[in-house]
This record gives structure tokens, sequence and C-alpha cells, in this order.
């Protein structure tokens, strides 16, 4: 079952070089199976979407991240996407909180998740067409 609570993005300093690493995403729980059949189903139809979505966002947090110029910029990012995660948190459990922790309370979290995660992905577009504005020759965006 999806769990309400989730912390997933590893965005901090990596050991004592104080190198900053893109923030990832990784979820915690087991993908149910989907099934539109079912509540549990559609929490694991929710969860496929979702990890999809996660994973396109991880990509393009990476090319961003890579193109970024500087320490000042990326520290910025990360703590601009941390501050992203915990807002998809908040918004998705204050909607899952309409149906009181009933069955459907897992799939509606999930699926505010995939529609955050989609929301977030254009703003990450947006931002890396101002970062390469003017690029002769920009990496592809995913």
């Amino acid at each position: 079952m999806l769990a309400l609570t989730i912390t997933a993005l590893a965005a901090s300093a990596s050991g004592a070089t104080g190198k900053l690493s893109p923030p990832v995403i990784r979820e915690k729980f087991t993908v149910l199976p989907c099934n539109h059949e079912t509540t549990v189903g559609l929490e694991g139809c929710a969860e496929g979407q979702l990890l999809a979505t996660d994973h396109r966002i991880n990509v393009e947090v990476a090319l961003l991240f890579r193109v970024l110029d500087g320490a000042t910029q990326r520290r910025s990012f990360v703590t601009s996407e941390d501050l992203w995660f915990k807002y998809r948190d908040a918004d998705c459990q204050s909607v899952a909180s309409i149906y009181g922790g009933g069955t459907l309370a897992p799939v509606e979290f999930a699926d505010c998740e995939v529609l955050d995660n989609e929301s977030r992905s254009v703003d990450l577009l947006g931002h890396y067409e101002l970062v390469e504005q003017g690029s002769s020759s920009p990496p592809a965006w995913p």
C-alpha cells in the first residue's frame, strides 16, 4: 500500500568534498499490480504512473543540474527541488485527506503526485530553456 508520507529526495552534499549531486526521487513502496476493477488495483495503476513520472523528473533534473553554471546555481536548484518535493507531499496529503483515510485516499494521493510531477516537468523545461537560452549546442531535453 502506498505510504502517505514519502521521503524521497537524496539531494544533499556527498561526502567530505561538499560536492553537490542532483536530487533523485526514490519512492518507499512496493508497487501493487494495476487493476482498474478494484481499489487496491487502482492504487497499483497510480503507483505505476507515479514511478514513470518520477523517472522522467529524475532524468530532467539530472540534465538541468548538469547544465547549471556553478555551485551557487546548483545549490539553489537542489534547495528548490527539495522544497518542491515537500510541497508535493503536503499538497497530496491535503487532497487525500478529503477521503478521511478511506480506501480511496491512497489512490487519490498517488494520482495527485502524478499530476504534480507532470506540472513540475513543465516547470523544469522552462528552467532549462532559460538556462540554455542563446546556447549554440544545448543538450537535448529528454
